[in-house]
């Protein structure tokens, strides 16, 4: 579900969060990484398809997290954490969210993996 018409502001503005983004991995700047997962596109037009989305992003951002997005087409949501962010609390409240919206939700943590190791070159 996307727009059939996106105002160039918008391209300009998801540009700027992509780089923002990337910028903000290589640099580990979670700031940089907060910004970079917003979407003034994607995410706006399919908030209706979502509308417990936005309770959960504001809490989690309200919570520390370092960003919160729509993973994929949803209708799961990613919450990026580290060791400042009240994880826990977000768990608890985004649960009660769901179950305000009569939805029964699954919470899971990952971690970073260690990153790839070359095993030889061509």
């Amino acid at each position: 579900m996307l727009p059939r018409e996106i105002p160039l502001k918008s391209y300009v503005s998801n540009s700027r969060y992509l780089s923002s983004l990337l910028l903000g991995f290589f640099k580990g700047d979670r700031n940089l990484i907060r910004q970079g997962l917003n979407d003034d596109i994607v995410e706006k037009s399919r908030e209706p398809l979502f509308p417990h989305y936005r309770k959960i992003k504001d809490i989690a951002l309200k919570l520390d997290a370092v960003g919160s997005c729509v993973s994929g087409a949803g209708p799961s949501i990613l919450v990026v954490y580290d060791e400042k962010t009240r994880i826990d609390e977000i768990e608890k409240k985004s649960i009660d969210i769901c179950k305000e919206f009569n939805l029964q939700c699954t919470l899971k943590r990952a971690e970073i993996a260690g990153g790839v190791n070359v095993e030889r070159r061509n």
